[in-house]
C-alpha cells in the first residue's frame, strides 16, 4: 500500500487540478500494476522509471527477478514513458566538503557509471528486450514531450536539432 496510494493520490490531484505530474523511481509490479490501471482508467501523467530498475537485483529482497521482467514489459508496453538516469555528479571537493558536514543538507548524491547505461540498454535491444525503436522513445522522444520539447528536441524531424547519437550495434 505504501508504494500505491501515493501514486493513486496523486495522480487524482493532478486530474483535479491540471498539473502536469511525472511519477519517479516506478520499479515494482504494485507499482507497475496501479500505475497501468490508472493510465487505462484515463488518467493522464508520465511514468519514470530509472535503468537500476532493470539493470540491478537489490540483495536485500526489495526488488525481485520478477520485478525486473514486469520493468521490461511495462517499458514494451508505454506504461513506463520515460527512463531516466538519476545522474548528480559532483567533484572531488564537493564529495570531501560533504563528508566533513554532519547534517542532512550536506549529503550529495551521486549516481556513478550513468555513461554505461546507453550500451547496456543496446545490448538488451539484440537481446529482443525492447525494439530499438521503443528505446528511442523511451530515452528522447517522450522525454521532449514531457519537457515541452517536441518537436525542436526528441525527433530526425526537418526544423528540429539534430542531436543525434551514432552507434553501431554490431
Amino acid at each position: 500500500v505504501i508504494e500505491t496510494t501515493p501514486i493513486a493520490l496523486l495522480a487524482i490531484l493532478a486530474e483535479a487540478t491540471g498539473v502536469d505530474l511525472r511519477i519517479l523511481h516506478i520499479q515494482g509490479r504494485p507499482q507497475l500494476r496501479v500505475t497501468r490501471m490508472l493510465k487505462e482508467a484515463g488518467f493522464g501523467f508520465t511514468a519514470e522509471t530509472n535503468p537500476w530498475a532493470v539493470f540491478r537485483i537489490d540483495p536485500i529482497g526489495i526488488q525481485s527477478p520478477e520485478d525486473v521482467e514486469a520493468n521490461w514489459e511495462a517499458m514494451r508496453d508505454g506504461t513506463i514513458d520515460i527512463i531516466a538516469s538519476d545522474h548528480a555528479p559532483h567533484t572531488k571537493e564537493e564529495n570531501d566538503a560533504a563528508k566533513a558536514g554532519n547534517s542532512f543538507q550536506s549529503v550529495v548524491a551521486a549516481y556513478p557509471l550513468v555513461e554505461h547505461y546507453l550500451s547496456l540498454y543496446l545490448t538488451e535491444v539484440g537481446n529482443g528486450q525492447m525494439s530499438l525503436a521503443q528505446l528511442s522513445r523511451l530515452t528522447s522522444e517522450n522525454v521532449a514531450r514531457h519537457l515541452g520539447l517536441y518537436p525542436k528536441k526528441g525527433a530526425i524531424l526537418v526544423g528540429s536539432d539534430a542531436d543525434l547519437a551514432i552507434v553501431d550495434l554490431e
